[in-house]
């Protein structure tokens, strides 16, 4: 499924210019939108791609764009780290599999 270009297995990574590191950070940039148009920076496959999104007010007074994003895994029996000012990822024993969708999560990096 595509949002506006955006794809299953990118990593969102600016809402106007502003760093989003978690489903939190992007569920406040997209509340401050207001409504308007905003631009969302991704990464697929390595290369970074820009979308122009408007969000939609739901009932709840809160901004949806319709995308389902996750910001977290869980590795059995393995060695893994993020460090957010690198951006570096290391992981020691198995992939990481989704809990809900169980499919092998896509680890990229710039």
């Amino acid at each position: 499924m595509k949002i506006l270009g955006i794809e299953k297995g990118d990593i969102i990574t600016q809402v106007d210019n502003t760093a989003v590191t978690c489903t939190n950070d992007l569920t406040s940039q997209i509340n401050k939108s207001n409504g308007n148009d905003m631009q969302i920076t991704y990464i697929r496959d390595g290369n970074e791609q820009i979308a122009t999104l408007k969000a939609i007010k739901s009932n709840d007074n809160t901004y949806k764009i319709g995308l389902w994003v996750r910001d977290t895994a869980a590795g059995v029996g393995t060695a893994t780290f993020y460090e957010p000012e690198t951006k570096r990822f290391a992981g020691l024993g198995h992939g990481i599999v989704d809990s809900d969708t169980e499919e092998l999560v896509e680890i990229a990096s710039r």
